[in-house]
């Protein structure tokens, strides 16, 4: 990673740097090396070596130790997630190996997936809306005159509910549930209008 990420005066150095931003800490540790009941352990169902084992108490105090260095990490002032993060990096070796245009850009390529996502996410919530919300076509059938208009408003409710929780489930790994991103405004206020106007036209056909 880091001879990958060094300078080379060309025109990716300013990409490069970007990524070297989010790994400030490029650290070693020494992990002692298993042992022959350890590798016949690893190689078993469970996968796991004896926690009592001379490898085992090294191997987690490494990997406590690589814990305790993480930071949160962000991009242009937005958190990167796991899944963000190893999807930028996706698309910028798919953007490198497509002979992309020079100067490559972290930033621009983590937001283009956010809003990807955030799109996808709104025809996520408005699917799931469709799922809960009795059809168009019983509401204008038997099912609109043996229908309470409070059950109506009960499912219309309840359909309205599965769709932001489908849009924010999609957005799990960029957006906090409690306190969504200013980005997502523009989108939720997208689902906000279809699911609305959905609502509005099983309401009429009831009616």
């Amino acid at each position: 990673l880091h001879e990958a990420l060094a300078p080379r005066a060309d025109s990716l150095d300013g990409t490069r740097a970007a990524l070297a931003a989010l790994f400030p800490n490029r650290t070693l540790a020494a992990v002692r090396a298993p042992d022959a009941v350890d590798l016949a352990e690893l190689a078993s169902a469970s996968g796991l070596p004896d926690a009592d084992s001379p490898f085992a108490g090294s191997f987690a105090a490494s990997a406590q130790r690589a814990l305790g260095l993480l930071q949160p990490k962000a991009v242009g002032g937005a958190p990167l997630s796991g899944e963000l993060l190893a999807a930028a990096l996706h698309g910028l070796v798919a953007q490198l190996q497509a002979g992309a245009p020079r100067g490559l850009s972290l930033t621009a390529t983590v937001y283009a997936l956010m809003r990807e996502w955030a799109s996808a996410a709104v025809t996520s919530g408005r699917r799931a809306f469709s799922r809960v919300a009795p059809p168009l076509t019983e509401m204008r059938g038997q099912l609109a005159v043996a229908l309470p208009a409070a059950s109506l408003e009960l499912l219309l409710r309840n359909a309205t509910k599965a769709a932001y929780e489908a849009f924010l489930a999609r957005l799990a790994s960029v957006a906090d549930a409690d306190d969504p991103a200013a980005w997502l405004q523009p989108y939720a206020e997208q689902l906000r209008i279809a699911v609305e106007g959905e609502a509005a036209r099983r309401g009429a056909g009831a009616g």
